[in-house]
């Protein structure tokens, strides 16, 4: 870590500098940053992820893709800490291609019955309802992974919706505005059928 900012602010901002993989500091940070993760993703916050969203998934992000950037220095991680534990983080990711899409992917069911999605791609969406990727389907457009859009809707929920409610309120939004219809099949290798129509909306 380096030098952190005075003791007498409520919490302290490191640069993270992971150590070694033999090192248990190591394991017990990713199970702190990935404890963040989890926490504001279940809460609405989006940030690319969208629910069913496990522990597991945390853990296996930061591990996976965050670490090695840092380690190769593409990528830079500040945290918030306090009585030694992590509670926040930024990220700086310099190893984005210069047509990259601009970061701000969001996904929440709020309290009040409002459902906001920000640059989603419908892959996503479908993925946290059925629990495929695109590339298991059968008639899935090119355009499904490639072209963000931005919804909102009404429901009649008061407090914030069960991950169970999002997958359903997701699966309305899939099927009364982008008109998609799926079954099952049996094959040799378990794919999905989809048919689809053009979407009447624009992307973002």
């Amino acid at each position: 870590m380096t030098p952190a900012l005075p003791a007498s602010v409520e919490f302290q901002i490191q640069e993270w500098l992971p150590a070694a993989p033999e090192n248990q500091s190591l394991a017990h940070d990713i199970q702190m940053l990935g404890e963040v993760l989890h926490a504001v993703v279940l809460q609405g916050a989006g940030v690319s992820f969208i629910v069913p969203f496990s522990h597991d998934d945390a853990r296996a992000f930061w591990a996976g893709k965050v670490l090695p950037g840092v380690r190769a220095g593409t990528r830079r991680v500040l945290v918030a800490l306090r009585d030694e534990r992590i509670i926040g983080t930024v990220q700086v990711d310099f190893a984005l291609p210069p047509n990259q899409q601009p970061f701000g992917r969001t996904m929440m069911a709020l309290p009040g019955g409002l459902f906001t999605a920000q640059k989603v791609p419908l892959g996503m969406l479908v993925n946290a309802v059925y629990g495929f990727m695109p590339e298991r389907m059968i008639g899935a457009p090119k355009w499904l992974d490639s072209q963000l859009f931005d919804i909102e809707g009404r429901g009649t929920w008061k407090e914030r919706p069960t991950n169970d409610v999002i997958r359903q309120i997701i699966q309305q939004v899939l099927v009364e505005r982008f008109r998609l219809k799926v079954h099952t099949e049996q094959r040799p290798t378990a794919l999905s059928s989809s048919e689809w129509e053009a979407p009447a909306w624009k992307p973002s």
